[in-house]
């Protein structure tokens, strides 16, 4: 398994977690759950995701526009997350936010998986990016 699959099997399971909670009624009791899942899903992908993936691709590669715009995407995604956290499960406007927050997630994924993944293959070879998934799924795991 190599970084890309890694990485996608995170954006996957974070799409799902979406679906899931938007479909959650306000009476629902397993909202907050999702929600808490959603996040510590959500926060660990982007610490490890910007703590090895991309530092190693700027390591190698350096910055350049597609990659800066992905991090700013990541920092939008993150800045939503933590206002998601002062709006409770009950709040009228908590599911118009948490579309907002699946939008900018789901941008992110797009540009992340057919721009930035088209970049770092040219940079990683693939022992490289198996053993940066590797190092993903240790911090991961810890």
């Amino acid at each position: 398994m190599d970084i890309y699959q890694v990485l996608k099997k995170d954006h996957r399971t974070a799409k799902a977690l979406f679906v899931k909670l938007l479909q959650t009624k306000l009476e629902d009791k397993e909202r907050e759950d999702i929600l808490i899942r959603l996040k510590t899903i959500l926060a660990t992908h982007h610490e490890n995701e910007e703590n090895i993936f991309y530092t190693a691709l700027e390591e190698r590669h350096g910055i350049n526009r597609r990659i800066e715009n992905a991090l700013e995407q990541r920092e939008q995604v993150a800045y939503e997350l933590e206002d998601i956290d002062m709006i409770r499960v009950d709040d009228q406007n908590w599911h118009e936010r948490i579309s907002e927050l699946q939008s900018y997630l789901q941008d992110h994924i797009k540009v992340e998986e057919t721009g930035i993944f088209k970049e770092a293959r040219r940079v990683f070879s693939a022992h490289q990016a198996q053993e940066l998934a590797q190092q993903y799924l240790d911090a991961k795991n810890t």
